[in-house]
């Protein structure tokens, strides 16, 4: 049964329809506020299966870099000096 549900799940991350909503969800995500609920590195681990279920059309599009990257650059910034 987890196979075949696995299965179905694998075969629909890889159409780009599925990946550019799955992006387009993540792309509106908080990253601070899933810092604050996760700890660090688990919340990467997260932004990494993200990028990783979306790599196809986050190639082209740049959709999740674009949105996370500004807020990567403010939370390693309130890291490292506290702001």
């Amino acid at each position: 049964m987890f196979k075949q549900l696995f299965d179905r799940s694998e075969w629909a991350l890889r159409d780009p329809g599925v990946q550019r909503a799955i992006a387009d969800v993540l792309a509106d995500a908080s990253i601070s506020q899933i810092a604050s609920v996760c700890k660090l590195p688990d919340w990467l681990g997260y932004l990494g299966l993200g990028l990783f279920h979306t790599e196809a059309v986050e190639r082209n599009d740049r959709k999740l870099t674009k949105a996370w990257i500004p807020q990567l650059d403010l939370c390693c910034a309130k890291m490292l000096h506290r702001v």
